[in-house]
């Protein structure tokens, strides 16, 4: 059902135009089974539209879940950032919930970054075991403009009804980009 609610322009674009072919058979040949069809794909093209802007997927949960830690950080409520990540959390160096809460703040006092911005959340299909892999930028923002920009790769469990952090690599937007850090 995930395409019901973010449904692709190709399926919008065939019910828009099978909408106006119906428009005009139900003109040139008006009757009871013109009008009925013309009826009906209003009435799917409509249902389409609605389902998209109603039904939240899984990506916009996640999307959502991971605009909520950037936000958080924004704050400065490191508790709420690392709330975000599962209870077996690691990174690709091997850095524990509690070592990137002290590590944040670290960063905070240190360059006093004022601003974390994340950028093209792209997220991937569901893999077996529950999870998914979700790509973006993210950038930290302080007094002198952009300080630090880094491609991350998260893979998030779904555990209840959350979407949470269970793995995180970090990588170089430019040069080596390939290597992931060991952060």
């Amino acid at each position: 059902m995930e395409w019901l609610g973010e449904p692709s322009w190709k399926l919008l674009a065939a019910l828009f135009f099978g909408m106006v072919l119906a428009g005009l058979i139900w003109r040139t040949r008006p009757g009871r089974f013109s009008s009925c069809l013309f009826g009906a794909m209003v009435l799917a093209f409509f249902a389409v539209i609605l389902c998209g802007w109603w039904l939240v997927t899984e990506p916009e949960k996640i999307r959502a879940g991971l605009n909520a830690i950037a936000h958080a950080a924004n704050q400065r409520r490191w508790q709420f950032v690392t709330a975000g990540f599962s209870k077996e959390f690691r990174t690709y160096g091997g850095m524990d919930r509690k070592a990137v809460m002290d590590r944040l703040m670290g960063l905070d006092k240190a360059y006093g970054f004022k601003r974390v911005v994340l950028r093209q959340i792209t997220v991937g299909s569901p893999a077996p075991d529950n999870s998914r892999m979700a790509r973006f930028t993210m950038r930290l923002e302080g007094d002198g403009g952009e300080m630090e920009v880094v491609e991350i790769e998260a893979v998030l469990r779904k555990i209840g009804p959350d979407w949470l952090v269970d793995q995180v690599k970090v990588f170089r937007p430019l040069g080596n980009g390939s290597q992931p850090l060991p952060v």
